[in-house]
């Protein structure tokens, strides 16, 4: 198993350099319909601004993201 592992390192480690320089994700606004993932799984973000505590749930394909009113993007994130 070890010599497998050994053998295989040029490709492990071009693979990881790929990885390493691929483009991220654009930064994040925090506004209504933006996609977010969760565990792997895609949820169209809604904002709802209340006078309670910020909290988010993830309902069928949705985040729903509780805040207050006029919370800034460092805020809802």
């Amino acid at each position: 198993m070890r010599v497998f592992a050994i053998a295989k390192m040029p490709w492990i480690k071009k693979q990881q350099h790929k990885l390493r320089e691929q483009e991220r994700e654009t930064p994040r606004e925090y506004i209504d319909r933006e996609s977010h993932y969760v565990w792997g799984t895609r949820y169209l973000l809604k904002v709802v601004e209340t006078d309670q505590p910020a909290s988010v749930e993830l309902n069928h394909g949705r985040m729903i993201l509780h805040v207050r009113q006029g919370a800034n993007r460092a805020k809802r994130q």
